[in-house]
């Protein structure tokens, strides 16, 4: 695995609006400009069952549905209260795991950075 697709644990408590932030960085290491973009998805699934949080399964985020890049590459998503529930209650913290997938250069060039999301579950406290 190349250095610059290291994989983000990202904590938050249930029922928050945190903001994520990272750099969208190339094969070569290379910051990718948000103009430069083709596609950009989100997926998001709960690490035990797989179950699809949020309606992220491959979901737009160019831009759209609480995601944003600049010219300079950062990454922003505003994270949603339904993006961080609880799905078993029985766990005190919950992991899911979200992968942004992108690809540039008309299609040609392609990326992804996985996040760990660790939700601490409230209900349990």
């Amino acid at each position: 695995m190349r250095s610059h697709e290291e994989v983000d644990i990202f904590e938050v408590p249930e029922g928050s609006t945190p903001v994520y932030r990272s750099v969208l960085i190339d094969d070569l290491g290379e910051i990718v400009q948000g103009a430069l973009l083709d596609t950009l998805t989100l997926t998001v699934v709960q690490e035990y069952t797989f179950e699809i949080v949020n309606g992220r399964d491959s979901q737009n985020v160019l831009n759209v549905n609480d995601v944003g890049v600049d010219n300079n590459g950062n990454l922003e998503w505003v994270l949603t209260v339904d993006d961080t529930v609880v799905l078993n209650n029985a766990l005190r913290k919950e992991m899911h795991r979200a992968l942004f997938t992108w690809t540039f250069d008309s299609g040609e060039k392609s990326g992804n950075k996985e996040v760990i999301i660790m939700i601490t579950n409230r209900m349990s406290l």
